[in-house]
Formats: structure tokens, sequence, C-alpha cells
């Protein structure tokens, strides 16, 4: 099972940082997100929980889109050429 989660942003716009300090597409933000996805299939969520790569995609203003890969952390680690 090969899983892709992806986040679209366009021009500038940057992943956000919920008040607790919980960075968008960090494995503490994707962790109960899956699990809602699944509906509470706690199975199901752990099976996906090992197998996904996150990435993040920028849109360019000319339209040409640019894959970045994602850590744990939701820091880039590098680009990801689909």
């Amino acid at each position: 099972m090969n899983i892709l989660l992806l986040n679209l942003n366009s021009g500038t716009a940057t992943l956000s940082t919920l008040t607790d300090g919980t960075k968008q597409m960090s494995d503490v933000w994707i962790g109960p997100r899956i699990l809602d996805a699944v509906n509470g299939n706690t199975s199901l969520r752990n099976k996906i929980a090992n197998n996904y790569r996150r990435l993040l995609a920028e849109i360019a203003p000319d339209g040409t889109i640019i894959y970045k890969e994602l850590d744990a952390n939701a820091s880039v680690i590098g680009v990801f050429k689909p």
C-alpha cells in the first residue's frame, strides 16, 4: 500500500501551526485525521500510518507545481518527483 498525503498551497502560502504548537502535516497533526478519515478503524489507521509519505505541493504563478517531501515534523526534506 502506497499512500501520499498532499497539502496544496499556492503563492506564498505556508503550513500553519496550531495554537498548541502542532504543525500542519506533522505526525501529531496527521494521526487523528487519519483515524477520522477511516471512521475510527484503528487497524486500518495503523496500516496507513506505516505506509504514507507527506507532500507539500506549491503552485507557482505560472502554474508550475513543485512537490516537496516532508518529515515527521513537517520540515522539508527534499523534492518529490511524481
